[in-house]
């Protein structure tokens, strides 16, 4: 089981960036396949370490390439 889930979809790679003021950010990298459909401003839900951490924000950003998407979730 993955430790990071974005809208239920294991992520392969991300960051979370919490600064003492402003806005949490994200950028994470998921498999193309599992998350058609998931692009700039859709609702998106990161749970963390099994449920330790939930994020609940937007897509800001959605890149593909070489069948994973890059995304920036604030």
């Amino acid at each position: 089981m993955a430790n990071w889930l974005l809208n239920g979809v294991p992520v392969i790679q991300g960051r979370v960036t919490r600064p003492r003021a402003g806005n949490w950010v994200a950028e994470l990298q998921v498999d193309a396949a599992a998350v058609a459909g998931l692009e700039a401003e859709a609702a998106a839900e990161l749970v963390t370490d099994g449920g330790t951490l939930t994020f609940r924000g937007t897509v800001l950003r959605a890149d593909a390439y070489a069948q994973n998407v890059t995304l920036r979730v604030v």
